[in-house]
């Protein structure tokens, strides 16, 4: 059984575990997990990221996508993949990169900041696209490049986003958003990030991103729908591994680039 495509995820929110230590990624994951998160990436480039993503996927329920970021080579995706991941992330474009995870059956989530990037990144095989870092680029850059990237392909602004500014971004194209923020996301203490929430459901106890996606982000994922298409790709599945990965397959896009709006 496949994944959902990106696009079908709710709330496509990415949390970024920087620095996440192993012996606090089972409180961590489980807070996370009851809040409403379902994307979750450990950056390989900090020390026991492995054991984090591990630890995550021991305590993940049906549904979550989880894996690695700051992936950079082939044996980054294998590295994930031997643990369970089944989400790879990155600063860059790499086709070889691409093709491999998804070869692996990953979800290949790539960073770009131009159209040329972005139409690479695709033809390689990529599920969705990271724009990186964010902060550089306006809500502008995404209304320009929406111009030329179809509508169902997943856009991702990391870096510098505030819940404050999802707003802004939605309306120009994004579909959703990799955060990191020391108030909540990450949490080196897992108490700390409890704290964070107030009592209430699902939604209302989650930090203040969840909160200002089920206001913008619902309304505007919705008007944008009737545009979007499911992911229709050939499955396939991680073998030799020593440990089950979150779901067993992920659907894959395989040769399709960019679509075109004109």
């Amino acid at each position: 059984m496949s994944i959902p495509a990106l696009t079908a995820i709710d709330p496509p929110l990415v949390a970024i575990l920087r620095g996440l230590e192993p012996a606090r990624a089972v409180s961590v994951g489980e807070i996370l997990f009851a809040a409403g998160f379902l994307l979750l990436e450990v950056p390989l480039n900090r020390p026991g990221a492995l054991d984090a993503i591990t630890a995550l996927r021991s305590i993940a329920p049906p549904g979550p996508l989880g894996g690695g970021s700051t992936i950079l080579t082939v044996k980054d995706v294998n590295d994930v993949a031997a643990v369970g991941g089944t989400l790879t992330v990155s600063p860059s474009c790499d086709p070889e990169v691409i093709h491999h995870a998804v070869n692996c059956g990953m979800i290949s989530l790539p960073g770009f900041a131009t159209a040329t990037e972005a139409f690479l990144a695709r033809s390689s095989g990529a599920h969705g696209l990271k724009l990186f870092p964010a902060e550089t680029f306006s809500p502008a850059h995404i209304r320009t490049l929406r111009s030329l990237i179809a509508t169902e392909v997943p856009i991702f602004p990391v870096g510098g986003i505030r819940p404050e500014s999802m707003a802004k971004y939605m309306a120009a194209g994004a579909s959703g958003f990799g955060i990191f923020d020391p108030r909540s996301a990450t949490m080196r203490c897992a108490q700390r990030l409890r704290s964070s929430f107030s009592p209430g459901g699902k939604l209302a106890r989650a930090p203040d991103f969840l909160g200002h996606w089920a206001t913008v982000g619902s309304a505007t994922m919705a008007r944008s729908n009737h545009c979007r298409r499911p992911n229709a790709c050939s499955s396939h599945r991680q073998s030799g591994r020593g440990s089950r990965p979150w779901r067993r397959s992920v659907g894959s896009r395989r040769g399709k680039a960019a679509g075109s709006s004109r």
